[in-house]
């Protein structure tokens, strides 16, 4: 009777007891009992087991205590409970609450009961709360009858239960989550985008090794005074290049024209461009940007410098082609003789990869060495030279009607084409247009041609012809527009 007394006065508690406070873990306040459980998962349609324990100061121990749950009923389902504790009574009540009642009194901390849930066969993966109300309890005493209830202080205590499946995770990233493996000149490195939430590695991009990188410039020989061009080429990598800084060195006796971006630069800015184009003599400046690097340059006083330094503007853009990063145009000097012309790269070529997912690393940016940083070449000038000609010395390559030709007109001492002129391709055609007249009018008919550019035409044979009802003594025959009058 004492238990039934007991059990109607904790239900009809529960039933008033509507909103409960929320409790954070830690020390209990005065006559307070925590109910907890544990954080589970399980598969839709698995039935799954959760321990449930309770913290317990009150010192003269626990007699009864009414537990409530709270969850998504559309996911899960409370089906029964196992008591933990010998002698003692656990049962559901009319509105799913869960009762505990014991003849002794319980002390201290317990596992009070184990409680099955059930996962709805059509639960939607991802992670439910399932929290425990404990609002009522019986305090035990020497004594202890109907009177002696004491209502604990209600508090909420949530776990949480993961309905597992095939979900897709909306990935995210944070600083620190992508790793980039640089490449060497030999083996690949690679970029790695890791969610931050299922630890997937979402995307991977390889950086190709950057193998043997070589700038060259090529020799060349002019007559004294021309004008001749200098390309610093180099063999781009697969990763691209984001940049370098250099110098254009030559010496002191040629004279500087122009500095000029390679085929590789647009001087837009958009992509990457010539920065500095002012010729100087060599100062402490590039001194010191070559000893940073260990660079050895032994003709210093003799030399001029340009210095170039290829970037982008604001946004850096890769260059991935082979091909020039920057021309420089000398005038060859008057004294036949071989000069020097070159560059010195004084600063490391650099590339990385554009954090495209956001993964925190931002624009990895890293150096790739070059196999040579001074780059030399010759300027022979030759000995000074005057074209003479004879009647071989042109060479005629005739046009068509859908090719154009040429005349090439060499020099018969050094073989040198001196001249080329093209002759544009031809495509001739006569007309003559019809006429109306009355009887006895004098009728004009001209023989029109379209003559081809250049060479034009410098003459023909033809026939004019007529009906023989005209009459030769009523026909004239003069020269057209394109002659002479004689």
């Amino acid at each position: 009777m004492k238990r039934k007394v007991l059990s109607l006065i904790l239900c009809i508690a529960m039933l008033i007891s509507v909103f409960p406070s929320v409790i954070s873990v830690g020390a209990l306040p005065e006559n307070t009992v925590r109910v907890y459980g544990e954080d589970i998962e399980g598969n839709p349609g698995d039935t799954i087991t959760m321990k449930v324990s309770i913290e317990n100061p009150i010192e003269v121990g626990l007699g009864a205590i009414l537990i409530g749950f709270q969850y998504e009923k559309s996911a899960l389902t409370v089906t029964s409970a196992e008591n933990k504790l010998v002698g003692d009574d656990i049962t559901f009540t009319n509105n799913g609450n869960l009762l505990w009642e014991s003849d002794q009194a319980v002390m201290g901390d317990q596992e009070l009961a184990v409680i099955s849930i059930k996962i709805n066969e059509d639960a939607e993966p991802g992670q439910y709360d399932f929290t425990f109300i404990d609002p009522l309890g019986q305090q035990a005493g020497p004594e202890v009858t109907a009177d002696d209830f004491s209502e604990l202080e209600s508090l909420s205590v949530t776990q949480h239960i993961t309905v597992l499946g095939d979900t897709e995770c909306e990935h995210k990233f944070e600083p620190g989550s992508g790793k980039v493996t640089p490449p060497t000149r030999t083996e690949d490195g690679k970029v790695e985008a890791v969610c931050t939430e299922c630890r997937e590695t979402v995307e991977t991009a390889t950086l190709p090794a950057y193998g043997d990188i070589t700038f060259t410039m090529d020799d060349q020989t002019a007559n004294p005074g021309d004008e001749v061009t200098f390309a610093l080429k180099i063999n781009t990598p697969e990763t691209g290049i984001w940049g370098t800084a250099l110098y254009a060195y030559f010496d002191n006796t040629v004279e500087f024209v122009k500095a000029e971006a390679g085929d590789l630069v647009d001087e837009k800015g958009t992509s990457p461009n010539v920065v500095s184009k002012d010729a100087r003599a060599w100062d402490e400046e590039a001194t010191n940007a070559i000893d940073a690097y260990g660079i050895t340059f032994d003709a210093k006083d003799s030399t001029t410098i340009v210095g170039a330094t290829v970037y982008g503007e604001n946004v850096k853009a890769n260059i991935y082609d082979d091909g020039s990063l920057i021309l420089i145009t000398v005038k060859a000097p008057e004294e036949p003789g071989e000069y020097n012309i070159g560059a010195i790269i004084h600063d490391e070529l650099t590339t990385g990869y554009k954090d495209e997912w956001n993964c925190g690393f931002g624009t990895f940016e890293y150096e790739i060495p070059a196999e040579n940083r001074v780059v030399s070449a010759t300027l022979t000038v030759k000995e000074a030279h005057v074209h003479s000609f004879d009647d071989t010395c042109g060479t005629v390559t005739p046009p068509t009607r859908s090719e154009a030709g040429k005349v090439e007109i060499r020099c018969k001492e050094c073989k040198e084409v001196v001249e080329t002129i093209e002759l544009p391709a031809y495509d001739i055609n006569f007309t003559m247009e019809n006429r109306t007249a009355n009887p006895g009018d004098e009728v004009v008919f001209a023989l029109k041609v379209n003559a081809p550019e250049v060479t034009g035409i410098w003459g023909t044979a033809l026939y004019a012809y007529f009906d023989k009802t005209v009459g030769l003594e009523n026909v004239s025959v003069e020269a057209g527009e394109l002659f002479g009058a004689n």
